[in-house]
């Protein structure tokens, strides 16, 4: 699994959206005007996904010499599931599921190891809230437990 999967450049994010790639957040330079990036915008806001506006020293250091325009995703190495969709799966189930809710959890570190916990005591699905939350990476998860994760 790689580290950190990224797309750099505003249509390339706008495809990737359009698309349903699980995009875990987007970086934006400050103060960027412009048509497209107006429409990324309003394309990112539709579909929920956090945007953070940042420096272009930042974005330059996430994208190691790729032509970022402006705008670079992270791409989660996980899908999500909404909220509705996990106790609708669960109520098929001949015993009661068992969920993990987590709440204004900031450090990677700790999120990984609390996945991994659940995942050995039989949590059948984490909850977590969508923003202000540490991010799913590949950093948090360990390969061998992302076929079992379920999200959001």
């Amino acid at each position: 699994m790689q580290k950190t999967t990224q797309i750099y450049g505003i249509r390339a994010i706008m495809e990737a959206v359009n698309s349903n790639e699980e995009i875990d957040k987007v970086f934006l330079q400050k103060g960027l005007r412009g048509d497209l990036i107006r429409d990324l915008e309003n394309l990112l806001r539709r579909k929920e996904i956090t945007i953070s506006y940042v420096p272009v020293e930042k974005l330059n250091r996430l994208s190691k010499n790729n032509n970022h325009q402006g705008a670079v995703a992270s791409i989660s190495p996980i899908s999500f599931q909404t909220l509705e969709d996990l106790v609708e799966t669960s109520q098929n189930r001949k015993v009661p599921a068992l969920f993990l809710l987590l709440d204004q959890l900031s450090d990677v570190r700790n999120f990984g190891a609390i996945i991994r916990t659940a995942e050995c005591s039989g949590v059948d699905g984490i909850i977590i809230q969508k923003k202000e939350a540490a991010p799913v990476t590949a950093d948090t998860i360990k390969p061998q437990l992302v076929r079992h994760l379920k999200f959001r």
